[in-house]
């Protein structure tokens, strides 16, 4: 299993952009809880700024010490994105998405994520609250494993088909605050 958390803290405004810092801690183990080394490290150092009124840069440096893709390496993210009024793609490194919606009430999220999870979900929103959705996801995950040199880790790939009903109350929202 895995958990983690984490915060951020914003440092304002540098060189025409915003500067923030994630950091946290996580737990990942075939064992949950049983061993002090299965603990890791989350870090991102991140860097975000507008180039005109419907593009912005983001440039990263990330950190996650159970990520399927390089784990003990901080590695270097960029992201050029796009919006408007109806429409958002971020294309980079290491995650790409595409929100689209196509019309009123009607909503198509797609992403990828080195190195092999990528997603697609349509959803339509009947109220304020609530909406319904299908959708399909792919994701590959590395865990550690217990009694066993970090370097040993487990994989794991799931693919996932799904529809449901989802409630979201918009009028409760921790400021801040995020939930993965």
């Amino acid at each position: 299993d895995e958990l983690s958390a984490a915060m951020a803290l914003h440092f304002g405004e540098m060189a025409g952009g915003k500067v923030s810092l994630v950091f946290g801690a996580g737990y990942s183990s075939n064992n949950p809880f049983a061993d002090a080394q299965d603990i890791f490290g989350i870090g991102h150092l991140i860097y975000d700024r507008k180039l005109n009124d419907s593009d912005s840069l983001v440039l990263s440096l990330d950190y996650n010490g159970v990520n399927a893709f390089l784990p003990d390496i901080p590695l270097p993210g960029f992201e050029y994105i796009h919006h408007t009024e109806t429409f958002t793609i971020a294309a980079g490194f290491p995650h790409d998405e595409i929100k689209w919606e196509m019309c009123p009430h009607l909503t198509l999220d797609a992403g990828y994520s080195v190195p092999y999870t990528a997603g697609v979900e349509l959803s339509y929103q009947l109220s304020h609250s609530f909406s319904i959705f299908g959708g399909y996801h792919n994701f590959f995950n590395a865990y550690r494993l217990a009694d066993e040199p970090r370097t040993n880790r487990f994989f794991y790939q799931m693919s996932r088909a799904e529809i449901g009903v989802r409630y979201i109350n918009p009028d409760f929202v921790l400021k801040g605050a995020y939930f993965d």
